[in-house]
């Protein structure tokens, strides 16, 4: 749901360190959430 909204915010954007930002913190999300799962 979180990375829908993102992902929104990227089609939308148009600043370039802006897109960057967002997908580091999908990246961050996905690995706090595998990690979440794993342990």
């Amino acid at each position: 749901m979180l990375e829908l909204l993102v992902l929104q915010l990227l089609l939308h954007s148009t600043n370039d360190d802006l897109t960057l930002k967002f997908k580091e913190i999908v990246l961050a999300a996905d690995i706090v959430e595998y990690n979440g799962a794993v342990i």
